[in-house]
Parts: structure tokens; sequence; C-alpha cells
């Protein structure tokens, strides 16, 4: 069983280039990815926060004109929450959190875990192609079934 679970670190460790709003990254996958992570409620929703900048060097990732969202299957979209790592209290800043500011993270995208709305939907933003990067780097739940 440890190698599954290292595997699944890593898994979740790894970089993925982030889609355009043509097509984006499908919430089904991320939301499988985050079934054993720890999550925090955010707007009385479980979410699990992932890590993001912009994947151009020297440009400054902005979140208003990104419009991180999930757009459902029917074509509905909802605005996901994003907050800037800058703007977190030092001591609410976990070890995790440090080494990806020290990696070039700016922000934490809040993605809500097992939402059925979102089922089939996918995760998109306002950017071109492979211009924002995210990478979840957060503990595995002690909950494991």
């Amino acid at each position: 069983m440890k190698p599954a679970v290292a595997a699944l670190v890593v898994f979740l460790s790894a970089q993925t280039g982030f889609s355009a709003e043509e097509k984006g990254i499908p919430y089904n996958t991320v939301n499988l990815s985050m079934k054993l992570l720890k999550s925090e409620k955010m707007d009385g929703q479980e979410c699990v926060p992932w890590y993001v900048k912009s994947s151009k060097k020297g440009v400054p990732l902005d979140p208003e004109k990104a419009r991180f969202r999930v757009r459902t299957w029917d074509g509905d979209e909802h605005p996901l929450k994003i907050e800037p790592l800058a703007g977190i209290p030092k001591d609410r800043l976990s070890e995790a959190d440090k080494k990806q500011m020290a990696d070039g993270y700016t922000h934490l995208l809040w993605i809500p875990k097992s939402k059925k709305e979102f089922m089939d939907g996918e995760i998109v933003h306002s950017f071109g192609k492979d211009s924002v990067e995210m990478v979840q780097g957060r503990a595995i739940s002690g909950k494991i079934p």
C-alpha cells in the first residue's frame, strides 16, 4: 500500500498546464484526485486549494482577468474563489505554502470537492493555452478508506 500512496502524492504534486476557455481541465479528473486530500470549508462547501501562477516569465497572474470558473456540461458558469498567497498572514502559511511561494506560485484557487452540479464540467479561465500552471501540494486526509 505504501507505493500506491507515494505514487498518489507524486501525481498530485505534478504541475499541470492549464488550458484556455476552449478546453479546460475536466472537473471529474480534478475531483477524483482530491478524494483523499484534506479540504477546508469555503462558503459552506468543502474545497481543496490548488496553487496557481502565470507560466509566462515576468507576467504576473491577474485573477480578475483570468476569471477562474467551472463551466458545467450545460454551459452554466460558476466562479471559483481565488486568494493571493501574499495576502495570507505569515502565521497561517504552511510549509507547503512557503515552498510553493518560493517556486513562484502566487495564488490559491479553491476548487469544490465532489460538487454534483460540476460533474462532467470543466475548470476554465480566460487566458491562452498553457498560460497558467497549477499544482496541488497539500496533505492527504487521515481518513483513508
